[in-house]
């Protein structure tokens, strides 16, 4: 089975379609962290025949880059990885 992600992570609101929930006085996660942990919660559940993941990240977590790539690397290293910081924005 080959496990395919394309994302875009951002701390952007959107301007338009449904708001963001308000989630009163919880903690606001980091979204990078959230990302990073569903990568960890698949990357162990089955043996992936290929692994693609398509990211793009905003200027807010561009800092981030290399520990992204890493993480990716250390979690998904034993399959066939294929990993673009360029996301599929349009498709034929």
């Amino acid at each position: 089975m080959i496990f395919f992600c394309n994302t875009y992570i951002t701390e952007e609101v959107p301007t338009n379609g449904p708001q963001p929930y308000n989630r009163g006085l919880l903690r606001k996660d980091d979204k990078l962290d959230v990302f990073k942990y569903s990568l960890a919660s698949l990357s162990k559940i089955y043996p992936w025949k290929r692994v693609i993941i398509y990211y793009e990240l905003d200027k807010y977590y561009e800092p981030r880059k290399q520990e992204l790539i890493d993480f990716i690397n250390k979690e998904f290293g034993e399959y066939d990885l294929i990993l673009k910081n360029k996301r599929n924005c349009y498709q034929d």
